[in-house]
This record gives structure tokens, C-alpha cells and sequence, in this order.
């Protein structure tokens, strides 16, 4: 069968319908209904499990840096903290509750696949490009987040642990949130997580259509990029995108870190309170306490997810579809 051939891992590409070609190349989106559902579905969570591996380190840098008490914890810096923890703990431990983690390509396929549909139930009904992404981002967090929260919850009672010997397993995590806190332990911080992750999301993809809008404007009616040149331009989009919603939505995103990681039996921790603490105890410096890990994990998480998702698309368009 033929194919392009990808330079960077050597793997032999499905051939791209010509109209998908021109699609990509003039920058016009690919639509939900444009789609090869069973290409859709093997690429996107094989892509995922990937990018998941390459960004976990900063998930969990930013995770230790927004659970610390403090102006002046343990880590002082993203690079610090990287240092830190490999010398204390050992390279490994970067990966401290990855398998559960793991777990979380259901809950993004999940993510992109309502997104998709939501937007394009909205422009079926005449709605706006910007008002179709800023709902459907928002839309699709909410689905996600009855998957995430308790794998979000396991994983980072895990990436918190500073044991070299990595001592919390999975089975002991799960047994004591059952002990102290019940079923209902897994789903802790879940209104912190729709609170938080549903506007990063909306705002996320509203930004993101709108550079993406202004690149192609910036390109004129004549200009015809490269399939390069259309993936370096999605990459800064979304980069911008990643590091414009971490920073709006980063004291919230605290919020729910330390409600999720918080073990005290008997002291529940509401957004309320966690919010009092933590304006308590960091003042202004709330506003930026672990927005550096967040905008780094953002913004590399924005770029090669965005890249993948708009190349698992370009790859499954029907070679039918008239675009």
C-alpha cells in the first residue's frame, strides 16, 4: 500500500486523499462527518498513549510544585524540582503513578470525540466558529471529567510520594482512599476539576481557532502553505492557546491540586477553604505558584497533542469526502 514515509520514527504513513491534501494545505478544518471512524478511533488512542509517556514528567513537576505549602517549598524553580527529584529519588520516580495515569486515553478519547461532535452539532444549527469551540471545549471537559477525576485522584496521590523506593503501589493507594474516605474518595476535588479544567478547555479552543483564524488571514486568498508550514502554524497556535488558558485558569487549577492530594481523615477540604488557606498562606503569590510547570506542561502538552490531533484527522479523512 502506499504512504508517506515519516522521517522522524521511520513508519510508513496511510496514503492521504488529495482533497484531504488540499484541505490541510489551505487551511480549512476537517469536519467530524469528513472522518474514517475506524482509522479515527486506532490513531487517536495510539497517539495518545505516546504523548502521554513524553509529557508525564511535567505533569507530575507541576503537581509537586502546586501541592507544596508555602512561598518558598521544597522546589523553588521547574528546573529545581526536576533536579530534586531524580537526585533524591531517582530517574524513575518521574513516573511515579504513570500506569494509572495511563488509563486516562480513555477519558481523552472521550475528550476529542465530544468535542468533535458538539462542534458540529453547533454549526449544523448556524452557531459561530468561536462560540461552537469555546462550548464544545467546555462540553467535552465535563464528559471527560467523570472518567478523570478518579484517575486523577490515584495518580496523584502517587506523584506526590518522595520515597526513593517508590513504596505507594497502586493497590495501596486505591485500599486507603476506600478506608478513609470511601467510594466517593475517588471522585475528590470533582467540582475543583469541572471548575477548573472545563473553562482551561473552552478557552483553550476558542483561543485556538481564533490565531488559527488570524494566521490564515495573514496568509492571503493567494497563498498556498505546505503541509509543513500548516503544522508549524497549528503548533504555534496551540503553543499560544496552552500558555494563554494555563495562566487564566492557574489559581483554580492549585485549587484543585491540593484538594485532590489532601489524606487528613476528617478534615475535608472544600474549594472554599482551600482557597482561604492557600490566599493565607501564599498571598499574590497564589496567582503564579506553580504557573511556570503549568504553562511548560500546557503548552508542550498543547503543541504535540494539537499536532497529533489535527494528523490523526488529515490521515482519516474519507477519500470520498468533497472538501
Amino acid at each position: 500500500m502506499g504512504g508517506l514515509k515519516n522521517e522522524a520514527v521511520g513508519a510508513t504513513l496511510p496514503t492521504i486523499p488529495p482533497r484531504a491534501q488540499h484541505a490541510r494545505a489551505e487551511g480549512r478544518v476537517i469536519e467530524w462527518a469528513d472522518l474514517d471512524k475506524k482509522k479515527y478511533f486506532v490513531y487517536g488512542p495510539a497517539f495518545n498513549v505516546l504523548t502521554n509517556g513524553l509529557l508525564y514528567p511535567t505533569k507530575l513537576v507541576k503537581v509537586r510544585m502546586q501541592a507544596q505549602s508555602g512561598a518558598h517549598g521544597r522546589y523553588r524553580s521547574v528546573f529545581h524540582a526536576f533536579q530534586s527529584i531524580v537526585r533524591t529519588e531517582g530517574p524513575a520516580s518521574l513516573y511515579k503513578g504513570f500506569m494509572v495515569n495511563s488509563f486516562s486515553v480513555i477519558s481523552s478519547q472521550l475528550y476529542i470525540t465530544t468535542y468533535e461532535v458538539m462542534r458540529a452539532w453547533g454549526r449544523a444549527r448556524g452557531q459561530t466558529e468561536a462560540v461552537c469551540n469555546l462550548a464544545a471545549g467546555i462540553g467535552a471537559s465535563v464528559v471527560q471529567q467523570s472518567v478523570a477525576v478518579p484517575i486523577d485522584v490515584v495518580s496523584q496521590r502517587m506523584m506526590v510520594d518522595r520515597r526513593r523506593d517508590g513504596a505507594t503501589s497502586t493497590r495501596s493507594v486505591i485500599r486507603g482512599i476506600v478506608t478513609r474516605e470511601g467510594v466517593a474518595g475517588f471522585w475528590k476535588g470533582s467540582a475543583a476539576s469541572l471548575l477548573t479544567l472545563a473553562p482551561s478547555s473552552g478557552i483553550f479552543w476558542a483561543s485556538y481557532g481564533q490565531m488559527r483564524r488570524i494566521q490564515i488571514s495573514w496568509q492571503g486568498p493567494e497563498t498556498v502553505p505546505s503541509f509543513g508550514s500548516t503544522l508549524a502554524q497549528q503548533a504555534a497556535a496551540s503553543f499560544l492557546a496552552g500558555c494563554f488558558s494555563a495562566a487564566c485558569t492557574n489559581p483554580l487549577d492549585i485549587v484543585k491540586t491540593r484538594i485532590q492530594v489532601n489524606q487528613e481523615v476528617g478534615k475535608p477540604i472544600t474549594m472554599a477553604s482551600a482557597l482561604r488557606t492557600l490566599v493565607r498562606e501564599e498571598g499574590m503569590w497564589l496567582l503564579t505558584k506553580g504557573l511556570q510547570a503549568r504553562m511548560l506542561h500546557m503548552s508542550i502538552n498543547s503543541v504535540i497533542l494539537m499536532t497529533v490531533y489535527e494528523t490523526v484527522k488529515f490521515h482519516s479523512v474519507l477519500p470520498t469526502v468533497d472538501l
